[in-house]
């Protein structure tokens, strides 16, 4: 027997509350570490396989070759709507007083091939592989076009810290960039963005 003054314990009383349900979605499972080892493999046989097209004779002649003509004309159309005295005959830029030849390795096809092969190997879907290649290889290729005017201007008035610049500083930071775009395009499509679109679906 019970009391009637006594409260109802199955009625919420003074002292209790009610807790709201957790709206917060469940956040996705880390990655296994089968699945990271699928991923390297796949992003070491992504970038071999794209390193070793690119050093086909066919291909080399066909698209690198071309690609390569095709950033010494941007440089030289930039430097000269900055005003500066420049003239191209080639791969050559030439200043008031030197010259520069733009080689392969000053294109960013390495930076490029890097990049390429990690949104290849990520796990996504290929619309957002297409999205990422879309958005990534004209941002790279920009980057690299400051690398190659910077370079003109540093051998032109800096001389001296030429070498270090361009051996050392822009060739670390093309790849870093190269790295960063990456990373941001995968976290727009990584797996909170994929958890996210099922708990709308749900």
């Amino acid at each position: 027997m019970t009391d009637p003054a006594d409260p109802d314990p199955s009625e919420p009383g003074e002292g209790s509350s009610i807790e709201p349900a957790s709206t917060d979605q469940p956040k996705p499972p880390p990655p296994s570490l089968w699945e990271s080892v699928r991923i390297l493999l796949l992003y070491g046989v992504c970038i071999g396989g794209l390193f070793g097209i690119r050093y086909i004779p066919a291909v080399e002649n066909g698209v690198i070759s071309p690609y390569t003509t095709f950033v010494a004309a941007s440089a030289e159309f930039i430097i000269d709507v900055f005003g500066s005295e420049v003239s191209r005959d080639g791969l050559t830029l030439s200043g008031p007083t030197f010259s520069l030849i733009i080689m392969e390795e000053c294109n960013g096809i390495a930076a490029l091939l890097i990049f390429l092969a990690a949104v290849l190997a990520h796990p996504v879907s290929l619309k957002s592989k297409a999205l990422g290649i879309a958005l990534g290889v004209p941002a790279i290729y920009a980057f690299n076009m400051v690398r190659v005017v910077s370079l003109f201007y540093f051998r032109w008035h800096w001389p001296k810290v030429f070498d270090v610049m361009h051996l050392y500083v822009w060739q670390a930071l093309v790849i870093f960039f190269a790295i960063i775009t990456w990373l941001y395009w995968a976290g727009l499509c990584g797996p909170k963005n994929k958890s996210s679109a099922q708990a709308h679906r749900a």
